[in-house]
Order: structure tokens, then C-alpha cells, then sequence
């Protein structure tokens, strides 16, 4: 037993007695004091545990002026205030005392020594703790006055000691109320966060250990870090604060009802921002996964490559996974390159989380926009969202969080595995049902209008607008439409249907127009009264809001044929340019880029300004400006006919990509490829994007007389330097074959498109050559000896393609064509 539990002891158990021997009943100051003196001295021991210099002495002193106060029993009602407070301003310390040891005692003898030295040298902390001892040494000096009194003057000083205790009770009270207010620097927090931070450097250490084996997952670039994710991240303060406190609480709680979480609801609705908001708010350690799905980028849409990117994240969240995860990683590659989804599930992540014990706290993994996932033939998004349910059932630490859109595909597997599955249940929560989402989009909308205008930059000087102005708010005086409109945000939380898209646009386009901003309010809601019975048609509102901010922009220039043709390349490019997989970092084509393909420079710079409601244009528009838009919704608008019937606007993807790549040929064979050396960094970016784009957009484009020449200049000039793919017109682990067998495709798509066959007869002769050269092993394009094969000329290394750059379906196919 330590000291001051001794002292407590005897202090708890030592009674007073008349001169007869008799127990004397205690007064309620004597149970006051007993109890404040032995807790002090609990306190003082505990303090020796802690590594906070001159938290014992704090303690120190405030025993002694209870000893002072002690000796005061004449004024039993102050010297009672006075022991309450000082109890108190103990209490104060003790909690977080107590947190500190419980945080102390966690720590590793190396880790105590670093954390100790960290808070010797803490500024906060030390002025902190003197500022504390400070008012205590003067409390204590008033202490001091209260001498022992002679029995005969006992009442002479009594009304002096009275005013002393007081001073006591209420320097004390101060001081407990300075410590509360000095809580932003906490002890507890502060040792919690060296804790944290040792237990980083250790994680930090152990991923540099581990990083050969956790690169070869190949994970994918989806989590809610990834700059790919930024048009997700915004949540209005104030607005879906139910859904994320219910979804908070389920993340964490120990036993919940369910442990999977199925968030669904129509695209617009702002289920990526709620996720977003909610994998932010968590404790790194219990945020666990995040893979954001992302329909114009490869990596982040492929289902094959959803698992390697769990257990890669694990490892990066929990440090206890960092090794097993790296273990389960060599023991799983070498046995196929690409293994279904159920061996990559067993191997990279159940397996390392199995080790975990069952009262490890809730991890989160959390899967948003499940739809934009690519669902083959094989069903591969059906099989991954079964796979992820069950692993849920087995751990019972896991929380897997599923937002989507309620496609049918993906409705009806959930619920046929709740239904099938015994111990497996599932909470649906239909976000189009949840309370207050109106109110929501109220607060948004004020949010975003209550303020003043933002003026908007000419066309023919933009200025640099604020970076922290993301969803823009109007500036400097009351808006015009609410001065003439005031009932403008009821309407237009009512036009938004639930839809916070839709709200987020409106509100862009009003406030970057302001000067128009009531007549196109006007005329939204006269357009919208003319929906008929169709108006309850999913997105029929947004659709019409589209229209109307493109009318605005360019309904003027209708007339004047040759600058829309321009600006109908620009919206090709703008919906198109991340077609058929083609993903390059950055990935979005630039103002500049544009202009290297033949639209001009003034023009992309007022396409941009006409539609900053929709684009992702902060600031000031350069030539480094990208093509990228808020919302996926846009690019889907422009693509489909029945939802865009205004013909100039319409994006049909044959005749897109006809443009675009007749663009891409005259590009290479403008013959840059001789100054690439010196080339800036768009000019680069726009080689490396033709040479890997052009002939998978040419097998979906549709035939133009345009693009037959510049396919038949491209033969003629760079086609066999293409199919060698050396650089730079490829890369060394490109595999030729696959290059030979990308040239067959190219004929097949001439042969069923061209009006004559001269052009296949080209790549067909191209082709033959081709196969004839790397099957000769005496030549420098012959295929690579596998070890230990010496002596069969058929045999070869296979040289994948790099991720994201080549499809890798091909690759089989072309093999069997070549040594069969």
C-alpha cells in the first residue's frame, strides 16, 4: 500500500474520544477534512507516476493549506466553504491525473522516457502547471496567516480568520475555474497525443519495413484522401446532422443491431458527401477503409481491384495488420496473378483480421458509390458485395457501410443475402425517406445566399476569387433575389425535390448571374410548372435546370455556326475525354491541351466562364485550367438524348470520338515526337494521351471522312513506330504482342467501316511484318527467354501492360494467336 493510502487509511479510521474513553460523534467539517486529506495523498502518489513535471508540487501545496484550514474549527461554515472548494479544484486535477496514468501505464519504458522529455519541454504544458502553482503558493501565503491561536484569543480573531478562509475559498474557486478554462491543453490530451504519436513513428517504421510487399497490392487511388474525391467533400455545416449522428454512433458502437449499413438513394442526393463527412470524423484506427467508386477512372471502378485495396488500407490504419497483411501478401501472389475475388478476400484480409480479438473496437469499411462500379458479365459487383456481408458476419468488430444508388442489380443482392443468410442483418436506409432533408437543403440554400454577392468576373477580365470559396456564396450587399423575391428559398428548396445537386447548381448559376438571377428564377419556375404528369420523373427537374443554364450560356451564339462547332468539341472533350479507361495524372485535359488539339485558346476560356456553375473553376481561369466538372450528372445529361434534346448540346460518343481522335492523329503525326526532348509538361501529357487513347476510342467512334485521312497519314508516317512501342511511343513492359493485337482491332474496325479496303490491306501488311519480326529471336524485337527455356523459340516473358494504360484482356487472346 503507498503512503498516501496509509495516510487515507489512518485518517479514515482514527476516531476521537472524551476523556472517559467514549467515541465522539464527527462533525460534518471533521468528515469534510478527513476525506480532503486522504484523497490528497492518494493524489500525491499518483502524481509520481506521471511524467508532469510540477504536478506533485501542485498537490504538494494544496495539502498544506488544508493542513492551515484544518486548525480553523471556529469558523466550522468557512472553513467548510473553504475545504469544499479546495476539493473541488482537487477534483479538477485528479480527473486528469487519473487520465494521464491510465494513458502512463500504456507505455513502453522507451516510449515513457521520450513522452516524459516531450512534456518537460512543453510550453503550453509548463506554463500551464506554473500558472496553477502560482495561485497556490499565494493561497497558500494566505494560509500561512492563519496562525495556531492561544485559547483565551480564540474569539479576538475569529471574524480575521473568517475573512482569510474566505479569501482562500475564493482564490481557490479561481484557480479551479483558470485550470477548467486551460482545458484546449489538456494533460490527459496532450499525453494521449504524445502516445499517438510514438505509436505513429512505431506504425511509420514498420510500413518502411513492410513496403515491398504492401506496393505489390496495387492498390487503387479511392481512398476518401484522394484528390479524386474532393468534389465529395462537401458538406454543408448544419445540414444531414441526424443521418451522420446515427451513422457515427453505429460506426462505433460495440454491439450494434446491424453490422452492415446499406445507404441508398438517387445520384444528387449527397450520400459520397455524407460518407466523406462521416470517414473524417472518425479515429484514424476506426475509419479503417474507405474505397470511393468512380466510374471515369479505371483503378476506381474495377471490382477485381476493390479487395487488394482493403487490405492495403488496413495495414495503413491498424499497425497490429501492418506484418500479417505484408505475410498474407507473399503467401498470396505467387500463386496467380489474378485470383477471384473470393481467394483475394480469405487471403489478403479475413486472414490477417482473424487474428484480431474479438473485442478489438469497431473498424469501419465503408464502400461509396457501389453503382459506378464495372458489372461485366461475370457479375463480379454481386459476388464482391456477398463476399464483403459475410466477412461482416465473421468479425465481430466490422462495420461495413455500403452507399449506392438503388439499382436494381445491386438491391436485389443485398436483400437475397439478408434473406438466405441466418445470422446476417442488414439496416437499409433509403435517403430520400430520411427526416428533414427538405430543411437540409433550406439551410444550405441560406447558407449560401443569406450572405452578400459575389460579383462575378467579366468574360474579358476574371479575376481571382477566394480559394476557400468553394460552393459559392454571395458577397458584399443583400442578394437582388432575395430583395425581390424573398420567398426565393422556399421555392427553390421545393424545386430541388430532395436533391442536393440540384440545389448546389441552381445556386452556383443564380449567384455567378447575379444580374440576371431573377429572370432565370422566373423562369425556372415557370418551366417547371410546365413538367405536366410527368413531373415526378427521376432527375426531369435537373435535367430542365441544365438545359437552362446551357441556354443561357450560349443560346446568343446559336447563330453563329462556326464558334458552336467549337464549343461542341469542348463538351466533347469536356464528357468524353476519360472514355474507355484512359487515365493519366493529372487527369483532365487542360485549356492548353485543348489548344495543341486545335480549339482555340479564347474559346475553351469562354466556355469555362459561361459554365463555372457547373465546372470546377474556383479561381482565376489559366491555360493550366482543367476540363472538370462538379457532378457526374452533368456529363451524363449532355450524353443521353432523351434527357438532353436541344441538338447543339447533345454529346452522341461515335461522332465524339470521330472528332477526337482525327484530333489525336494530326497531334502525332504533326511530327512532335521529334521535340518532345523539350517539350513542356501539357505537351507531354497530350503524347502520352494520344498514343494510349487513339486506337480504343477509334473501335467505338464511327466513321468520318476526316478520320479515314488521318488514320491513312498515321499509317504511312508512325504506325510501325507505334506498333515497336519503344519510347516514346511506348514502354518496355508494354508487351508487343498486345500492341500487334491492338492493330488487328484497328483493321477489323476499317474493315467493317471503310468505303474501300486499301487501308486494311496497309494494316494488315503492317501486321504480318510485325508477327514475323518478333517470332524471328535474331531480331531486336524478338520476345524475352523465360529462364530455363533455352532452345524453344516459342517460348516467351510475358510483360504485363502498365496498370490503367493497357487493357489487359487482349493480352491472353494475342498469345494464343501467336504461338498457337
Amino acid at each position: 500500500m503507498s503512503q498516501g493510502q496509509q495516510r487515507a487509511e489512518s485518517a479514515n479510521h482514527t476516531p476521537q474520544h472524551d476523556s472517559q474513553g467514549l467515541e465522539l460523534p464527527r462533525s460534518r467539517l471533521e468528515v469534510l477534512l478527513t476525506s480532503a486529506k486522504g484523497t490528497l495523498g492518494i493524489a500525491s502518489d499518483v502524481a509520481s507516476d506521471i511524467p508532469v513535471p510540477g504536478l506533485a508540487h501542485v498537490f504538494s501545496v494544496l495539502e498544506q493549506v488544508l493542513k492551515r484550514v484544518e486548525k480553523m474549527r471556529a469558523n466550522k461554515q468557512e472553513a467548510k466553504d473553504a475545504v469544499s472548494s479546495i476539493k473541488a479544484l482537487h477534483s479538477a486535477v485528479q480527473t486528469s491525473a487519473n487520465s494521464l496514468r491510465s494513458e502512463a501505464i500504456r507505455l513502453k519504458p522507451s516510449e515513457y522516457e521520450a513522452a516524459k522529455h516531450t512534456l518537460s519541454t512543453s510550453d503550453a504544458l509548463k506554463d500551464r502547471i506554473e500558472s496553477l502553482s502560482n495561485e497556490l503558493n499565494d493561497i497558500q501565503h494566505i494560509a500561512a496567516s492563519l496562525t495556531k491561536r492561544r485559547r483565551f484569543s480564540k474569539f479576538v480573531y475569529t471574524d480575521q480568520d473568517a475573512d482569510l478562509l474566505k479569501q482562500i475559498r475564493t482564490r481557490v474557486d479561481e484557480a479551479r475555474e483558470n485550470f477548467k478554462l486551460q482545458g484546449g491543453i489538456a494533460l490527459e490530451d496532450l499525453l494521449r497525443e504524445i502516445c499517438y504519436r510514438l505509436q505513429r513513428t512505431e506504425h511509420d517504421r514498420l510500413l518502411r519495413d513492410y513496403s515491398n510487399d504492401l506496393g505489390k497490392l496495387n492498390p487503387a487511388d479511392a481512398s476518401y484522401r484522394s484528390s479524386l474525391t474532393d468534389e465529395k467533400s462537401r458538406l454543408q455545416a448544419g445540414t444531414r446532422e441526424n443521418i451522420l449522428r446515427d451513422l457515427t454512433k453505429w460506426a462505433t458502437e460495440e454491439c450494434p443491431a446491424h453490422r452492415i449499413l446499406v445507404l441508398h438513394g438517387r445520384a444528387g442526393m449527397g450520400k459520397s458527401s455524407i460518407i466523406h463527412a462521416l470517414v473524417r470524423s472518425l479515429d484514424e484506427r476506426r475509419r479503417g477503409v474507405t474505397f470511393f467508386f468512380n466510374r471515369g477512372v479505371p483503378e476506381c471502378s474495377d471490382a477485381h481491384r476493390v479487395i487488394p485495396t482493403i487490405a492495403h488500407q488496413l495495414a495503413y490504419s491498424q499497425q497490429c495488420l501492418v506484418a500479417l497483411v505484408a505475410e498474407a501478401t507473399r503467401d498470396h501472389l505467387p500463386r496467380s496473378r489474378s485470383q477471384a475475388l473470393q481467394h483475394q478476400l480469405e487471403d489478403l484480409v479475413y486472414r490477417p483480421l482473424s487474428h484480431l480479438p474479438a473485442s478489438t473496437p469497431p473498424i469501419l469499411l465503408a464502400l461509396d458509390g457501389v453503382d459506378e462500379c464495372l458489372n461485366s458479365q461475370n457479375n463480379p459487383v454481386p459476388r464482391l458485395l456477398e463476399l464483403l456481408c459475410g466477412l461482416a458476419s465473421r468479425l465481430p468488430f466490422l462495420r461495413v457501410l455500403i452507399a449506392t444508388r438503388p439499382e436494381t442489380y445491386i438491391m436485389d443482392t443485398l436483400y437475397s443475402f439478408q434473406e438466405t443468410s441466418q445470422n446476417v442483418h442488414i439496416d437499409f436506409r433509403d435517403l430520400q425517406r430520411e427526416p428533414g432533408v427538405d430543411e437540409d437543403i433550406r439551410v444550405f440554400i441560406s447558407a449560401r445566399v443569406g450572405c452578400n454577392i459575389l460579383e462575378r468576373p467579366t468574360r474579358c477580365q476574371i479575376i481571382q476569387r477566394p480559394a476557400t470559396i468553394r460552393g459559392l456564396s454571395a458577397k458584399r450587399g443583400r442578394f437582388a433575389l432575395l430583395e425581390e423575391r424573398p420567398d426565393a428559398v422556399e421555392r427553390l428548396t421545393d424545386l430541388a425535390d430532395g436533391l442536393f445537386i440540384y440545389a448546389s447548381t441552381v445556386l452556383r448559376f443564380l449567384i455567378l448571374d447575379k444580374h440576371q438571377a431573377v429572370k432565370i428564377f422566373d423562369a425556372l419556375l415557370e418551366s417547371q410548372g410546365r413538367l405536366g404528369p410527368e413531373s415526378n420523373r427521376m432527375y426531369r427537374r435537373l435535367d430542365m435546370l441544365y438545359g437552362t443554364i446551357l441556354d443561357n450560356a450560349f443560346g446568343e451564339l446559336k447563330a453563329e455556326q462556326e464558334r458552336m462547332a467549337y464549343i461542341h468539341r469542348t463538351l466533347c472533350w469536356l464528357v468524353l475525354q476519360r472514355a474507355d479507361g484512359v487515365s493519366l495524372d493529372p487527369p483532365y485535359i487542360t485549356v492548353k491541351g485543348l489548344a495543341l488539339l486545335g480549339i482555340p485558346t479564347y474559346i475553351t476560356f469562354d466556355v469555362l466562364d459561361r459554365l463555372r456553375s457547373v465546372l470546377e473553376v474556383d479561381g482565376e481561369i489559366t491555360e493550366d485550367t482543367e476540363l472538370r466538372t462538379c457532378h457526374a450528372s452533368f456529363p451524363q445529361y449532355l450524353s443521353d438524348s432523351a434527357r438532353c434534346t436541344e441538338f447543339a448540346f447533345y454529346i452522341e460518343m461515335r461522332s465524339g470520338l470521330a472528332m477526337m481522335v482525327t484530333c489525336l492523329l494530326n497531334f502525332i503525326e504533326s511530327d512532335v515526337v521529334n521535340e518532345l526532348g523539350d517539350a513542356d509538361a501539357t505537351t507531354r501529357w497530350i503524347w502520352r494521351y494520344a498514343i494510349l487513347a487513339w486506337d480504343k476510342h477509334l473501335l467505338k467512334a464511327e466513321y468520318t471522312t476526316e478520320l479515314d485521312q488521318a488514320l491513312r497519314r498515321f499509317a504511312g508516317t508512325h504506325l510501325d513506330q507505334w506498333l515497336a512501342c519503344s519510347e516514346p511511343w511506348g514502354e518496355l513492359e508494354w508487351s508487343q504482342y498486345l500492341m500487334v493485337d491492338l492493330c488487328r482491332g484497328v483493321r477489323d474496325w476499317c474493315q467493317g467501316n471503310c468505303k474501300d479496303q486499301e487501308l486494311v490491306s496497309i494494316l494488315t501488311k503492317f501486321i504480318d511484318e510485325r508477327v514475323e519480326v518478333l517470332q524471328d529471336p535474331t531480331s531486336d524485337g524478338a520476345p524475352k527467354r523465360k529462364k530455363g527455356d533455352a532452345g524453344d523459340d516459342r517460348s516467351c516473358e510475358y510483360i504485363a501492360p502498365p496498370v490503367n494504360h493497357r487493357s489487359s484482356g487482349p493480352q491472353l487472346e494475342l498469345s494464343m494467336y501467336i504461338w498457337t
